[in-house]
């Protein structure tokens, strides 16, 4: 007769521990396989979110092209004012008072339009060819000038910088500074910066040795910081020649003056240049003459040929700032024109998109 059989202990115990092992196992696999699983999933999203980006970007790129064809057109309706009224360009004009929205395909655009001359030109520091080279470092009017400081520049630079309170060793620095980077030769003037000083920074690099594109560039430069740069930016342009800009003195607002008083050689304080300002006719000057009759500039040493070379009615530049924004994407764009000697022309000689903060 065969007896019960009987199942040690030890048994019971490895199979359950082997089954414990073999969950652990299967959890390990499922785990491994939902990384797995999400790994794929996050990459597939961003992927996705990342042509989504991209088409968004693309259809706000062709928007923006849109609204500059408006802004253009808006542009010449402007010039043929300005040409009735012989080519006076005042704030009082409907596009200069605000904003204007404009309704896109699958967007909006707001465009602004501005006067582009109320500033110091930074390429002026450097002559240009055909420029007057009279103020210019060791003149000798015959053209071999070109490509070297001009003194009269790093002076009005210098009191611009220092009317907004920088130290007048500073402000000559760093008028200096731009003018190496600038200027077609290796030699460092007082406090300036070469080849020399940038390819000895951890990132290398040489100065540009001809006129700049946009004033964002001057944060490469030495002693640039973003206080300084900040400080100044608002009163600079890089137009694309090397004269000095010829200031529209009817778009000059109270905000302006440090402009206006270094372009008179500091002979009208800040203060007494934001009063002229604030004191200008509703309708702004019929002239240049009627500018330079104002009682507060009676006084101010400036020949009739500078008078007409520095200051004028009409802008010879006008900036049509745009931000575009179609769903959760946003643009902005600037583009710079300059307007024909006789206003009925405009070139596009800048475009620049985003900011530079």
């Amino acid at each position: 007769m065969t007896g019960p059989v009987i199942i040690s202990t030890d048994f019971h115990t490895r199979h359950r521990r082997q089954r414990g092992v073999a969950m652990i196992v299967a959890l390990l696999m499922v785990a491994t396989l939902s990384f797995i699983a999400l790994g794929l999933t996050q990459s597939m999203t961003r992927s996705v979110h990342r042509a989504a980006a991209s088409a968004a970007y693309s259809n706000v790129y062709w928007q923006a092209i849109s609204a500059r064809t408006v802004g253009e057109i808006a542009l010449r309706a402007v010039l043929d004012g300005a040409q009735r009224d012989g080519g006076k360009l005042t704030p009082s004009h409907p596009l200069f008072l605000a904003p204007v929205d404009l309704p896109l395909a699958t967007g909006t655009a707001r465009v602004q339009f501005a006067d582009a001359t109320r500033c110091f030109n930074i390429n002026s520091l450097v002559v240009g060819p055909g420029d007057d080279a009279d103020d210019a470092d060791d003149a000798s009017g015959n053209g071999e000038n070109v490509g070297k400081r001009n003194a009269a520049a790093v002076r009005e630079f210098t009191l611009l910088a220092t009317s907004i309170g920088l130290s007048e060793a500073r402000a000559q620095r760093i008028a200096n500074v731009i003018a190496d980077w600038l200027d077609s030769d290796a030699e460092q003037g007082f406090g300036g910066a070469e080849d020399g000083f940038y390819l000895g920074l951890p990132s290398p690099f040489r100065t540009g040795t001809g006129q700049i594109a946009d004033v964002s560039e001057l944060r490469a430069m030495d002693g640039m910081s973003q206080q300084i740069y900040r400080g100044l930016k608002p009163y600079l342009c890089a137009h694309p020649v090397s004269l000095p800009s010829k200031v529209n003195i009817n778009m000059l607002r109270p905000q302006d003056a440090p402009v206006l008083s270094a372009l008179l050689g500091g002979q009208l304080g800040v203060q007494e240049a934001v009063s002229l300002i604030e004191a200008r006719p509703p309708e702004g000057w019929d002239s240049i003459a009627a500018f330079w009759a104002a009682p507060s500039l009676e006084a101010v040493d400036y020949d009739e040929a500078t008078r007409a070379q520095r200051t004028s009615i009409t802008s010879g530049y006008i900036e049509i700032a745009a931000t575009i924004s179609d769903r959760e994407v946003d643009l902005e764009q600037r583009l710079v024109y300059e307007i024909g000697a006789t206003s009925d022309r405009a070139r596009l000689v800048k475009r620049t998109f985003g900011g530079d903060e």
